[in-house]
């Protein structure tokens, strides 16, 4: 996430929050020491124990972390269920379909606040707009991404705020993006 927005979230949280978010690592220890609860959601196993012993080092104990990895496909027509695919190349063949709709655990318009920051954002995106509460915050990382626009258009009318520049610990510049879910 760029700097800004990191800024931005850390006057805007608060311990009274429950949060869900796609891609764990220092975000999700971010967000840990700022909010109620975090469920983050992360794909790669080997990250995912990074991630989970880094926690327990810190004694973090309102993160639930759960590795949901993706599956071969099946062959087309054998699935009553579309799979999730993701765009990069090394994913190819692979379903996210679980890892996506993971966030169907929360009842609709209960999250304070939702993460995407891991693979399969366009649809990480539209699941989570109905999962947001009304003036709950949808993040997304890398915002400034074409492929990302089709889904974005869905939170088109949610106040928004994009915050572009340095991104933490590498010398890229991105665009993370905040949108605030419309009382109506």
């Amino acid at each position: 996430m760029t700097l800004e927005a990191i800024e931005y979230l850390d006057r805007y949280l608060t311990k009274s929050m429950d949060m869900f978010e796609w891609g764990s690592g220092g975000s999700t220890v971010f967000f840990a020491e700022r909010v109620r609860t975090v469920c983050t959601i992360e794909h790669d196993q080997s990250w995912g124990a990074r991630v989970r012993h880094e926690l327990n080092r810190r004694e973090i104990s309102n993160v639930d972390l759960e590795v949901v990895a993706p599956t071969v496909s099946s062959d087309p027509g054998t699935s009553v269920e579309e799979p999730i695919w993701d765009n990069r190349p090394e994913y190819a063949n692979l379903d996210f379909r679980a890892y996506v709709e993971t966030i169907e655990k929360w009842p609709d318009a209960s999250l304070d606040l939702a993460v995407v920051d891991g693979r399969c954002r366009p649809d990480c995106i539209r699941y989570a707009t109905r999962k947001v509460k009304p003036m709950g915050l949808l993040v997304v990382d890398n915002s400034e991404r074409a492929a990302y626009r089709a889904a974005l258009s869905t939170v088109a009318h949610w106040y928004t705020r994009h915050f572009f520049g340095p991104v933490v610990g590498c010398s890229l510049f991105s665009r993370t993006s905040v949108y605030v879910k419309p009382e109506r």
